[in-house]
């Protein structure tokens, strides 16, 4: 692991790097905001470069922020991503987090910067089988027995080295920046 601080827009910032736990092993059986069954590594994030947040539809206190800052960040890099960058959201809260839940969640936040997406960026928000769900949160750092308490962190990466964690409720143009500087290498 290798920590690296910098000082960004008047904050300090905490970029860990960790060996991804994601890539090597079995996949995760996930659903989607359209419904669809997928394969989390092998679907949603071999061969790109991700995002990766955790949040349940019915949060009143960071979740809409995290998705606000998601949906800004999907529209400043719409453009740029040729497919090969994705926003992923993965809910904290299967048991009560549907895929037409996750859909509401996502117009919302659009709604809130009053954009829609023609993106080529693509912000993909996931749900699944509860022990699934957890098994996929535990591989990659986010799983909490308490969803209140889910971590605010955003992974940035390829799933096939290493993470970066940024704050979630930091500056849009941060991760798009990290998103974009890591898909050029």
């Amino acid at each position: 692991m290798k920590i690296i601080w910098a000082f960004s827009a008047g904050a300090f910032l905490c970029l860990v790097t960790f060996p991804s736990p994601v890539y090597a092993g079995r996949d995760f059986e996930v659903i989607d905001q359209n419904g669809q069954k997928l394969q989390f590594y092998r679907d949603v994030v071999a061969g790109r470069t991700v995002a990766i947040d955790f949040i349940f539809t019915t949060c009143q206190t960071v979740c809409p922020t995290l998705g606000i800052t998601f949906a800004r960040v999907e529209k400043l890099l719409s453009g740029h991503g040729n497919g090969e960058i994705r926003l992923i959201s993965v809910s904290v809260d299967p048991v009560n987090d549907t895929p037409e839940q996750l859909r509401g969640f996502a117009a919302a936040s659009h709604g809130h910067i009053g954009w829609r997406p023609p993106s080529d960026v693509g912000w993909t928000l996931l749900t699944g089988d509860k022990r699934m769900i957890d098994e996929l949160l535990r591989a990659l750092g986010g799983y909490t027995p308490d969803k209140v308490l889910h971590s605010t962190t955003v992974l940035v990466g390829r799933g096939n080295g290493n993470w970066v964690r940024v704050s979630g409720l930091g500056p849009a143009e941060k991760i798009s920046k990290l998103l974009l500087d890591e898909a050029r290498r």
